[in-house]
C-alpha cells in the first residue's frame, strides 16, 4: 500500500508523530516495520483515528513543544466520553508494538529485584503523571 498525500494529515506529520509518540512511550526509536504499520493503520482506520479540531491541536501542541504525551494523556480523559485522540494514537502504537512479536520495553528481571523494580516503576509513573499535569495546565491542554 502506498502512503500518499491524499491521507488525512500529511505523511511527514504522521511519521513525525509516530516517531515522537513511540519514543515517549517506549524510550526507543520506532522500528521501520512498526512505522509502516502505523501509517497503514491511519490509512485504513481514518474514521476511528479522526478527532475533533481541538483534539488534533492538542496532539500537535504536545509534539511541537516536546511535551510528555504519556503523562498528559490521563488528564485528557473525561468520564462518559469517547477516548481522546491522543489516547487512541497511544493505544494504536501499543497494540502494533505488541503484535509485532518483540514488544519494546518488556523484560523480566530476577525475582530478587522485583520489589525495587516495582517501586521504581511506581515512582516513575507518579512523576510522569505529575509532570503531565503541570505541562497540560501550563499549555492549556486541559
Amino acid at each position: 500500500m502506498k502512503i500518499d498525500g491524499s491521507l488525512p494529515g500529511a505523511p511527514d506529520e504522521l511519521r513525525k508523530e509516530a516517531v515522537f509518540l513511540y519514543k515517549a512511550a517506549f524510550n526507543k526509536s520506532i522500528p521501520d516495520t512498526l512505522l509502516e504499520r502505523y501509517l497503514r493503520a491511519h490509512a485504513d482506520l481514518t474514521k476511528q483515528l479522526e478527532g475533533a479540531p481541538f483534539e488534533l491541536q492538542i496532539v500537535k501542541t504536545i509534539i511541537e513543544k516536546n511535551l510528555d504525551p504519556v503523562g498528559i494523556e490521563p488528564w485528557l480523559r473525561k468520564k462518559g466520553r469517547q477516548h481522546h485522540l491522543l489516547t487512541r494514537k497511544l493505544l494504536l502504537l501499543s497494540f502494533l508494538n505488541e503484535c509485532g512479536g518483540n514488544p519494546a520495553g518488556i523484560s523480566r528481571s530476577p525475582d530478587r529485584f522485583a520489589l525495587p523494580c516495582m517501586a521504581l516503576t511506581v515512582c516513575a509513573a507518579a512523576l510522569a503523571l505529575l509532570r503531565g499535569r503541570i505541562q497540560a495546565a501550563r499549555y492549556g491542554l486541559v
